[in-house]
């Protein structure tokens, strides 16, 4: 595997900052030499279950590459869903407050109602229940809401751009959405629905012991993209910089969960070989959490790679 170099800033995304927003503060800034935007879908799931959900047919489509929990979270027998990520957000007490802003949209440029909601996520459930003296049948039919038990996975929307100033790629989280997905017989996805869409806080470190943290989880994501041309382009000029970063001891071989290491001087020289073709998408991992008395989803990115055709190509961690 090869590794590529990215260090990021950030932009002032507050919550409620939409995606053009963004992207007119990056054609603003005259050091923005490209930026993309995409949707990338996951999930949440660990061992076997993790291994029973295919978001996509197609390898190479942007889905979760890897991922764990950094630590353990106390569980509490009484909450079923508590480790479980769709819980936090898939609830009226959520969703039903006005100040907690769910958009239509991923760019957050539509708000949805608390009314809009409500009709959205309503859904009939029907239980079966067995008469204890005659054995009879008795269907019991109610409406209710979609909760965390129907999402299968998430969306991110995400924007990506290359700062020519600093040589170094940046990505900005913008949004994340609750998807509710069907699936056939060999776990393949065949259809979705996204809810809604909430903003993303993105901060520059998250300390995952803080009590406010009700879930967190460690990820990584990779991202091809169809019109690779652009991105080709900046990833060369990043590749002409390595050496400099190698020798600072900021490219390493892999990202932090992986155990990367330095890249050695006989790896450089193969690194230095590659070419624009080579260069086919993103790559990054982060910090993915909670924050139960904010009521806000918050990420802190750790590090990104270019991708070529079999992974990341090297990886440069903040």
């Amino acid at each position: 595997m090869y590794k590529l170099f990215f260090v990021f800033t950030f932009l002032a995304l507050n919550l409620g900052m939409n995606a053009q927003n963004v992207i007119e503060n990056l054609k603003k800034n005259p050091n923005i030499s490209w930026h993309q935007t995409a949707v990338i879908s996951f999930h949440t799931e660990l061992g076997q279950a993790a291994k029973a959900i295919q978001l996509s047919k197609d390898s190479r489509k942007n889905v979760v590459i890897k991922h764990q929990m950094p630590r353990r979270l106390d569980r509490r027998f009484q909450d079923f869903g508590y480790h479980k990520f769709a819980s936090k957000m898939m609830t009226e007490a959520f969703w039903g407050q006005a100040q907690n802003k769910c958009y239509a949209d991923p760019q957050l440029s539509q708000l949805i109602s608390v009314e809009e909601l409500n009709k959205k996520l309503a859904v009939i459930d029907t239980m079966i229940i067995f008469d204890q003296e005659t054995g009879e049948e008795i269907v019991h039919v109610h409406q209710t809401t979609k909760g965390a038990n129907h999402i299968s996975h998430f969306k991110l929307f995400v924007c990506y751009a290359y700062n020519s100033k600093t040589e170094n790629f940046e990505v900005y989280p913008i949004s994340i959405a609750p998807v509710d997905g069907s699936f056939n017989s060999l776990g393949e996805l065949i259809s979705e629905e996204e809810m809604f869409w909430i903003p993303v806080n993105l901060q520059q470190k998250i300390n995952p012991n803080q009590k406010n943290l009700e879930w967190i989880q460690w990820q990584e994501m990779g991202c091809y993209f169809k019109d690779t041309e652009g991105l080709a382009k900046v990833g060369m000029r990043q590749l002409a910089n390595l050496p400099a970063k190698v020798k600072a001891r900021q490219a390493k071989t892999e990202a932090a969960m992986r155990y990367g290491e330095a890249i050695s001087p006989e790896r450089l020289k193969l690194l230095q070989k590659l070419k624009a073709k080579d260069i086919q998408g993103l790559y990054f991992s982060y910090l993915l959490a909670w924050d139960k008395k904010k009521e806000q989803l918050i990420m802190e990115i750790e590090g990104h790679a270019p991708l070529a055709h079999n992974g990341p190509i090297y990886f440069i961690q903040k």
